[in-house]
């Protein structure tokens, strides 16, 4: 009996697997910031013909444009604390001296994802990936592209992703 109570007290007070865990192990995996990675891809001919500017937060939450001159985009945004905020709007245009009449039929080919998490203090991922993502694929008939130009500048493609402070999406 006497030796067992010694066991005992010697792994209460000595082994890791009985003691709580400190306030710094709990912060190192606690959520201090999240991090978002954008893409965009669209087809040669609306290069060819479209101003695409992509509008997106970046890691302060501030509104930035890029101007796409290539068919596709990414880019990784990390915030520099929580609460943080995330998004993206599509903004399509005709281009000033572009011929959609040179098309017989233009298709209009694009799509957007992203995939965001929140991260602890050292940058890992910590929590499940949030992913999301969509296509447009319509073929526009010669005479029928600055009228979905018009249309699709109404209501844009766009979205907003949200941490809280405890790092949970809302």
């Amino acid at each position: 009996m006497i030796v067992l109570s010694a066991f005992f007290m010697t792994c209460w007070t000595g082994c890791k697997f009985f003691n709580p865990p400190s306030d710094q192990s709990k912060s190192a995996h606690s959520p201090k910031s999240a991090k978002i990675q954008y893409a965009f891809s669209a087809n040669e001919e609306m290069v060819d013909l479209f101003y695409i500017k992509i509008d997106y937060l970046d890691e302060e939450g501030q509104t930035k444009t890029v101007t796409l001159n290539e068919p596709t985009w990414a880019l990784t945004v990390q915030s520099k604390e929580l609460p943080a905020k995330f998004g993206m709007k599509i903004n399509i245009t005709l281009r000033g001296m572009a011929d959609p009449g040179k098309y017989e039929v233009l298709p209009v080919n694009f799509g957007w994802s992203y995939t965001t998490t929140a991260l602890d203090e050292e940058g890992n991922a910590i929590g499940d990936y949030h992913r999301n993502s969509a296509n447009v694929e319509t073929d526009l008939p010669r005479g029928k592209v600055s009228l979905w130009v018009e249309e699709y500048a109404k209501d844009p493609i766009g979205f907003t992703v949200e941490y809280d402070a405890k790092g949970e999406l809302k």
